[in-house]
């Protein structure tokens, strides 16, 4: 049981969970940019430090508006700052991985 509570898989849906939490405002005004899937890449691509993101678009956008205008940068970027602290927290974490869990062994499932 301990295996399945501390592993990293564990971490990563709370992480997630967290986000969607934190960014339910954005979920429900635009679905489409703010989806669950969206959110899981941000999430996985930080946890490993890669930089991979979905982006964001003011086309696909369900109510669209003159305010919204495409930016350089990615789809965190449009994130509230809860969102974004937490996502530094899952980068961080996911550079400290080696030291947690019996020395980097935290991927075994079973």
């Amino acid at each position: 049981m301990e295996n399945y509570i501390f592993s990293q898989i564990s971490y990563l849906v709370i992480f997630i969970i967290v986000l969607c939490i934190t960014e339910r405002r954005s979920i429900k005004e635009d679905p489409v940019n703010f989806s669950i899937l969206n959110i899981t890449i941000e999430v996985i691509s930080a946890y490993g430090n890669v930089g991979f993101t979905t982006g964001y678009s003011c086309s696909r956008r369900l109510n669209s508006s003159n305010d919204c205008q495409d930016k350089w940068y990615g789809f965190s970027g449009r994130w509230t700052d809860e969102g974004k602290l937490i996502l530094i927290v899952v980068m961080f974490f996911g550079r400290v991985k080696i030291y947690n869990m019996r020395g980097g062994k935290a991927w075994k499932l079973l």
